[in-house]
């Protein structure tokens, strides 16, 4: 468990930055510094031994971010801040709206 929360709190510092004004979560990284630090996560994950089914992913983006995680076959949640609806051919994954949830639908996953 502590795996995922690790996991969790580094793709949110790494990847994201806080707007003080606005008060809200960003992701305003560029397209190739994060497909460098994905090659770079999948390297530590690898060199750990850790097996994807073991692994959650949280993303707002259907495509890049669920549909990724899915096809590697990482758990993915959907951070669904939006109330889009979901418009992939595969099964929709958990999902959650606001991150004072975000904990709490981790914990359900890992105790199924």
């Amino acid at each position: 468990m502590k795996l995922f929360y690790a996991l969790i709190v580094f793709i949110l510092f790494h990847n994201c930055s806080f707007d003080n004004k606005t008060g809200i979560w960003k992701n305003d990284n560029i397209t190739l510094k994060k497909q460098e630090d994905a090659v770079k996560g999948f390297r530590t994950i690898s060199e750990m031994n850790e097996s994807f089914n073991e692994i959650i992913h949280i993303g707002d983006h259907q495509i890049n971010d669920v549909f990724g995680a899915h096809d590697l076959g990482i758990k993915p949640i959907w951070f669904n801040n939006k109330n889009d609806e979901w418009s992939q051919s595969f099964d929709k994954p958990d999902e959650f709206s606001n991150w004072n949830d975000c904990t709490k639908l981790i914990e359900e996953i890992d105790a199924r």
